[in-house]
């Protein structure tokens, strides 16, 4: 997070694990939680914060139902590129898109 936040002396954070969709930022501010944000990345589902190849794996099980996440999951929002409440056969096809470098995915929630 250097270069992207200014600190002061009192606040500081800890990001859980890497940053991928699912890890947790805590702000600490003079020593006490302040804020905790889940980080969600639109397309990334195995938690490496790259969209690829792995995370198309993981669309291809969800749409064949051999995976599925809890309703109120940052997974159903991160996974749902075509913003039409579901995962499914088209979202697969636009992360296979992205994979062959035919598009992009915005990162600005909708």
């Amino acid at each position: 997070l250097e270069g992207y936040v200014e600190y002061s002396q009192s606040v500081t954070v800890e990001l859980s694990q890497g940053v991928g969709t699912g890890s947790v930022l805590t702000v600490y501010r003079d020593g006490e939680i302040w804020k905790t944000y889940t980080i969600v990345i639109i397309g990334d589902l195995n938690t490496d914060g790259v969209v690829d190849i792995y995370d198309a794996s993981v669309y291809a099980a969800i749409v064949n139902g051999d995976m599925e996440f809890e309703e109120a999951s940052v997974f159903n929002l991160a996974s749902d590129l075509n913003d039409d409440t579901v995962s499914d056969i088209y979202d697969l096809a636009i992360v296979n898109s992205v994979v062959n470098g035919e598009t992009d995915l915005s990162q600005i929630l909708r």
